[in-house]
């Protein structure tokens, strides 16, 4: 299942919705994009593989496409997000 979401002054983008996962992920392009503050890291270990050490950052995050033209009632909420470089999803 996927939902979109916005992030302040990018365009919205399509985030995987993954009930199992512990944290959020992002691909490390939009996160660039976003100029957040300092990373925090983390390691990181998906199905198969080995853990990574990788960023994590807090985004503002808004659900649903910013439309002018209509009033969001979800106000909108930071979120933590491991920054992954190779991320298939712009958001997961």
């Amino acid at each position: 299942m996927t939902v979109e979401i916005s992030f302040r002054k990018l365009p919205p983008v399509v985030a995987l919705i993954d009930s199992g996962a512990e944290i959020c992920c992002i691909r490390a392009d939009l996160v660039r994009s976003l100029k957040l503050g300092l990373p925090r890291k983390i390691k990181l270990c998906g199905l198969s593989g080995q853990p990574q050490l990788v960023d994590v950052v807090q985004a503002p995050v808004i659900l649903g496409a910013v439309d002018p033209n209509t009033t969001n009632i979800v106000p909108e909420f930071l979120e933590w997000f491991a920054v992954v470089p190779h991320l298939h999803e712009e958001a997961i």
